[in-house]
């Protein structure tokens, strides 16, 4: 027997679905992304990117999709290499910054130490990095 609360989330979920559906049918394809759970992103990335006709939004939303949570590249990585390798146009929308990310950008000195973080045997071969000694380290232990 379903119970008002099952019939209002119901109600929620066919909600947000047709929103879903609006946004994605005017192409409004990074707030189609964010409408769903950080670990979703990706997949739903992958259902749509080939609907993409303008290559800045290809970019823009594979930028949302790799910077939206700390995924685990290594059982994707293959798939990751062949998105971030696109011949698509546009590729530097990717690397946009923002005012805030300009000023740390500029504020950086010539050279810079990098660090990965990985367990012997496991994670050597990720594409991620960090400035911080201890987030790698946190990264190597976890």
């Amino acid at each position: 027997m379903e119970t008002r609360s099952d019939t209002e989330f119901c109600d929620y979920v066919h909600r947000v679905d047709e929103y879903r559906g609006t946004l994605r049918a005017k192409h409004r394809y990074a707030d189609y992304l964010l409408s769903f759970e950080e670990h979703d992103v990706f997949p739903e990335f992958c259902q749509i990117y080939r609907e993409f006709t303008d290559d800045s939004e290809y970019w823009k939303c594979l930028n949302l999709a790799f910077t939206m949570k700390e995924i685990h590249i290594s059982d994707r990585k293959r798939l990751w290499l062949a998105l971030f390798e696109s011949k698509r146009k546009c590729r530097h929308v990717f690397m946009e910054l923002d005012e805030g990310d300009r000023a740390s950008f500029a504020s950086l000195p010539e050279q810079l130490r990098i660090f990965r973080g990985y367990q012997r045997g496991r994670g050597r071969m990720g594409i991620s990095w960090s400035l911080s000694r201890d987030v790698a380290v946190w990264f190597a232990r976890r």
